[in-house]
């Protein structure tokens, strides 16, 4: 097992290589789209992100808020395909990182209907970006992309599930607050 001095090390060299990575998903088949919401950062923080909000609000809002950005998300890149285009939607995937850390961060429950309101402006804007990768792509890159996603969404929700379970609520706040951070540094565009 690799030391995690190694692990740090390593971390800024797969930040560099994650645009060429991003860049050659576009159009291969399910492995494709299954990689692109795991490997490009902004799509991974933002559907970790939500789906860390989405179970610290608890009970039922735990199950309903992801689907429902899921849910926004495979609508808004099929809305991409046939050539909608909403703009400053980057400006919202960095924003919610910054958003949905920030209500981790202060433990804030929102009503459902306002979390899922959140969650399908969330959604949204990943699935514009998330359906510009898939270009003239196949059914299979797309099937793959749905996995990807979910797979990210369902990480978020084990990660507050993980940090629960070890009876950590700090620990929960303080990846919030990391990544609000990371949301106001990809904001001023130094990430």
């Amino acid at each position: 097992m690799l030391p995690a001095r190694s692990l740090i090390l390593a971390l800024p060299a797969c930040l560099a290589a994650e645009p060429a990575l991003a860049a050659g998903f576009s159009g291969t088949a399910f492995g494709g789209g299954f990689a692109v919401p795991l490997f490009v950062l902004l799509h991974l923080l933002g559907l970790v992100a939500l789906g860390l909000w989405a179970a610290e609000q608890g009970g039922t809002e735990a199950g309903r808020i992801p689907v429902a950005g899921l849910a926004a998300a495979a609508i808004f890149a099929l809305l991409y395909q046939v050539g909608v285009r909403i703009p400053y939607t980057m400006l919202v995937l960095e924003g919610s990182l910054l958003v949905l850390g920030g209500l981790v961060l202060v433990g804030t429950a929102l009503p459902l209907v306002i979390g899922i309101v959140v969650a399908v402006i969330v959604g949204a804007a990943q699935g514009i970006h998330l359906g510009a990768t898939g270009t003239n792509a196949s059914a299979l890159f797309w099937l793959g992309l749905a996995a990807g996603a979910l797979l990210a969404l369902a990480a978020g929700v084990g990660l507050s599930a993980m940090l629960r379970e070890l009876g950590s609520r700090m620990a929960a706040r303080a990846t919030g607050g990391a990544l609000a951070l990371v949301g106001a540094l990809m904001l001023l565009n130094v990430i």
